[in-house]
């Protein structure tokens, strides 16, 4: 009875999510940076507690529990881990268009490659590295 519970969250927290995701804007005008700045950090307040919610389901596969409930909650992690990567790809293809607006020298630019390896640094754990752009190996 207590692990449906644990499920029902993660279940919510999941759906939550999802409707977050629906949540960020659908278009970003680079020269306002501020709006910009404040829609990278939306895309990474997602990444955040997609990550968390991962967390809990790593937690939670921990428990005794029966085969079903544990196939149960392993699919969860697989989708929270696809909208990880939807986000995060769609993160890093508008800190590219921002980061080309601005010439390599200037502050703004500097924001940007500074909240791209932020970004990549949150989902390093549970992305492949060919998402990443990086040679080593995640898991």
């Amino acid at each position: 009875m207590k692990f449906e519970r644990t499920i029902g969250h993660i279940k919510d927290i999941s759906e939550r999510i999802r409707a977050e995701m629906q949540s960020i804007p659908r278009s970003i005008n680079p020269q306002n940076v501020v709006e910009s700045i404040e829609v990278v950090l939306k895309f990474m307040n997602s990444i955040i507690r997609i990550k968390s919610a991962i967390k809990i389901i790593e937690a939670a596969e921990k428990f005794d529990i029966p085969p079903r409930d544990k196939i149960q909650i392993q699919y969860y992690k697989e989708v929270l881990k696809e909208y990880m990567t939807s986000i995060y790809n769609s993160c890093t293809r508008v800190l590219d268009l921002l980061k080309n607006t601005f010439s390599e020298e200037s502050f703004e630019r500097i924001i940007f490659n500074e909240l791209e390896n932020d970004a990549k640094e949150i989902v390093k754990p549970y992305l492949p590295a060919e998402i990443l752009g990086t040679k080593e190996k995640t898991n």
